[in-house]
Formats: C-alpha cells, structure tokens, sequence
C-alpha cells in the first residue's frame, strides 16, 4: 500500500520518502554555471543540504528546522537570482525548483513563478530535454498527471544520448501517479541500470509495481469485467483497453461494445459501428468488427490459424490494408448466400501474429487523470492497482469486418480507419 497526501490538487506519493531522497531534478543543474552572488552562496547551500523537507508537499510541518528560517533562505535565493539580467537554462531551472520548492510548502503564488522559469527555460533551450523534464515534473507534482506525462513526451523525443537516472526516477513518479504502472515499472528499472544499484525507495517502488501486474497462467478463465477496461478518452474518443492480450482500441461513443470472457485460452470483443444508409437501398444497414485473440497451438503457423475461420464456400483474395503489422494476413471474403437481400456478404479478415513485447503493457498506456485524489487536507492512502499483465508468449489475433454489398465502401472505410488510428496490438 503506498500513501498519498492530497491538498489543492498536490499529490505526493509517501512510498518515495521512506529511505533518504536522493533522487531529484535539481541534481541535473549544473550550479557552476550559476552566476550566484557571494552573499548568496550560503542560501545555495541550505537549498542543496535540506532538500527533504521541501522536495515534496507539506501539509503539517514536522521539521526540526522552522519553516519561516526555510522560507526566508529560499526566498533570498530566490530574489537574489531572479534579479540577474540575461539569464541562462541554468539559472532558469534553478528558479523553477526554488519557487516549486516554496510551492510545496503553501506559497502559492510560486506554482505559477515555477512554471514561467521551467517555461523561459524550454524557450531558451528547446533542444534540452531537462527543461521538459524539470516542467513535466512540476505537473506530477502538482496533480495534473496529462499534462505531465505531455510534457515528458517532448523531453523523450529530443532523444538525450546521456539522460541522467534522476530523470528516469522522476518519470517513473509521473507515470505512477498517472496510472501507467507498466511504464512506471521500466523507468524505475532504467534508473537502477543507470545508478549501478537500487536503492529502498526503488526496490520498494519496484516491488509494489511487480506485483500491481498479476500474470494468469494460460489455461485460467477470467471474467469479461475483470480483463475488458475503460481506460478513458482520446481525441472525443474511448479507449478500451485488455492488458491481457496486450491490446487498445478508440471507439466512437456511439458504438455499441460486447465483451467475451477469456476461456480456453480465447478472448473476444465485437463493434457495432453507427448505423449506415445505403446509398443503393436508401434504407438503414448494420455491420460489426470483431477483434479476436488466442494462444495458438503448439506448432500452428499464421494461414494454419486464418484457415479455422474461412470456410471452404468463401470467396477469397489476399488483400493489403495496413503496414502496422509485419506478420500478417488478409483476405478480402465475399459470400453470396449471406445477407442476400442487401448484397451479399462482403467481409475482411485479418490475421495477425505478435511476440511477446520487451515490457508488456507500455505501448497501451496513456495518462488517463483517473487517480483518486483523496480527501483534501488529509492523509489517503493509495493503493496501486492490481491489473493482468500480457500472457506468456506468441499471441494470434483475428480482426473481422463483417459487412455486405450495399455498404461495402462505407463500412470498409471505417474499418481501415479503425485498424489504421483505433487499433492497437502490442
């Protein structure tokens, strides 16, 4: 169980604090390169030796220090730095981490003097990623986990050749608190790889993600609730999520859903897309998308498996809709006795092979802004949610339009649409 304080918004994960901090993104300021006055050099110091006692939210200071001899130093440091003329990405970051440091403790007017120095600092040096990265960690720290996990996007895409473990800890935070636990899981592990131990904050952190994420043995049955998510929203659109299988997919709001439980070693979930008018009938007509998952049989090639679901009466021919998936096959499947009084059946199926992922679960997560903040003013606990990680192993997947003659354009329109933007298979 980890402990979480909630005031205004702040979150701060209590299971981070229970061995001395030594993770944090001032550790990532080069200081030489502050232009610091004499007067001044004493403030730096009690900034850097006190850091436990400011470097997360307090609500009820306990301290042995006074926290007005806590504001009054960082403050000066603050004032003193903040008067300087040409200011560098150096000093802009500095800035930040002192205003959200007094942030933390109850000044409120420094959130926003934190994010206009994280900000300053990000225009003066939009190519280094620690200036998306002191921003992005002032909004986990601040409750406002999309825009966090945003912002940390942008820091991971300048793609750093030396990205300090600091930051992998500080992400694994964000996305905790964000609700991605298997993204939280990799970069705590990056941040062990790149410090050479782990320390009991990682360990403990570590420990409680690995078991946040139950892996099922394969011949188990599980309830459709407990597999099928809503994992939020996304451009007006639904996620729905199965970490099972390793899968998510954006739908219209006005689509109907069906989930299938998982037994014998197969899962479903079937679509029934907004209603078409056909242009030839001029009369309303349904169509459905199935996406199908199972664990094959030991030696049971890709066709072997398509095979099971053409029947010998279709009519196929090998079609190409989509690059996404290197092992993959598709038939475009058209069966005159079905649906004869609309066209005739007119369907496409695809078949797809996928191994298992280095980190099961990372591809389908997303800052949702779905965690229980708590009662304000008081502690809450907080406990990472149990979830299934991916099965063991190569999974099949079977994708189906099943659709007629009247709508084929129509309906293959959405379908590529949802196989291309909507559907994701890890």
């Amino acid at each position: 169980m980890t402990k979480h304080l909630n005031h205004k918004g702040i979150i701060v994960l209590i299971a981070l604090l229970f061995s001395v901090k030594t993770y944090g993104n001032i550790n990532a300021i080069d200081f030489t390169k502050v232009n610091t006055p004499a007067n001044l050099k004493a403030n730096v110091k009690f900034l850097q030796d006190h850091l436990g006692l400011y470097d997360h939210w307090v609500h009820e200071w306990k301290a042995g220090t006074r926290k007005d001899d806590v504001i009054t130093s960082l403050s000066a440091l603050y004032d003193g730095l903040d008067k300087q003329q040409d200011k560098n990405v150096e000093t802009y970051l500095l800035l930040g981490d002192i205003a959200h440091y007094l942030y933390n403790i109850e000044l409120e007017p420094c959130y926003k003097k934190a994010l206009d120095n994280y900000t300053s600092a990000t225009q003066l040096a939009p190519t280094d990623y620690r200036t998306f990265w002191f921003l992005g960690n002032h909004y986990a720290l601040s409750a406002q986990p999309e825009k966090s996990i945003e912002t940390y996007q942008l820091a991971l895409n300048i793609k750093p050749q030396n990205i300090s473990g600091h930051f992998w800890f500080d992400y694994a935070f964000a996305t905790l608190t964000a609700g991605m636990p298997s993204t939280a899981k990799f970069a705590v592990s990056q941040s062990i790889k790149l410090f050479g131990h782990a320390n009991d904050v990682s360990k403990a952190t570590l420990q409680s993600l690995n078991a946040s994420l139950k892996q099922p043995p394969k011949d188990t049955s599980l309830l459709a609730k407990d597999i099928w998510s809503l994992a939020g929203k996304q451009g007006g659109k639904y996620i729905i999520a199965n970490r099972l299988i390793g899968t998510r997919m954006a739908t219209d709001s006005t689509w109907g859903v069906s989930t299938n439980s998982y037994e014998n070693q197969v899962t479903a979930i079937s679509f029934k897309p907004t209603t078409i008018i056909s242009k030839i009938s001029n009369k309303p007509i349904d169509y459905s998308i199935l996406v199908m998952a199972k664990i094959p049989k030991s030696g049971q090639s890709l066709s072997d498996f398509m095979s099971v679901f053409v029947k010998p009466e279709y009519k196929t021919k090998p079609v190409h809709l989509t690059d996404k998936y290197k092992d993959c096959i598709t038939y475009e499947i058209t069966d005159p006795d079905v649906y004869q009084n609309i066209g005739g059946g007119h369907m496409y199926m695809m078949a797809i092979a996928r191994d298992e992922p280095e980190n099961p679960g990372m591809l389908l997560e997303s800052a949702t802004g779905n965690l229980n903040h708590g009662e304000a003013g008081k502690i809450n606990y907080y406990n990472i949610g149990q979830t299934y990680s991916r099965l063991k192993g190569k999974l099949y997947y079977i994708v189906l339009l099943d659709s007629c003659g009247y709508i084929h354009d129509e309906s293959l329109s959405v379908f590529k649409d949802f196989i291309e933007n909507g559907l994701v298979i890890e």
